[in-house]
């Protein structure tokens, strides 16, 4: 979602270049079109960046990796990890 926008936005200014320079000047012409996008989809957004805290993988030490209920319980956070990503 968020790269093809990014993508469409270096296009449409020449390059990455140009896009880069007008981030860095704050020219209205390359802000103001990522603000409008934002804002639109300022809920979307919002919820995209709470569920992403629950998506992070968990380290598990090897030592832990060989009992059966940390293994169970890791593969149960796996799914209940990939059923919110698919929301």
């Amino acid at each position: 979602m968020c790269s093809c926008f990014i993508i469409s936005c270096i296009t449409s200014f020449g390059g990455r270049n140009e896009f880069r320079e007008g981030l860095i000047a704050g020219q209205p012409e390359t802000i103001n079109p990522i603000l409008n996008w934002l804002l639109q989809r300022r809920e979307d957004l919002k919820k995209r960046a709470y569920l992403s805290r629950f998506l992070v993988k968990i380290d598990i030490a090897p030592e832990m990796r060989s009992d059966s209920d940390v293994i169970d319980l890791y593969e149960q956070v796996s799914k209940m990890s990939e059923y919110i990503g698919s929301t």
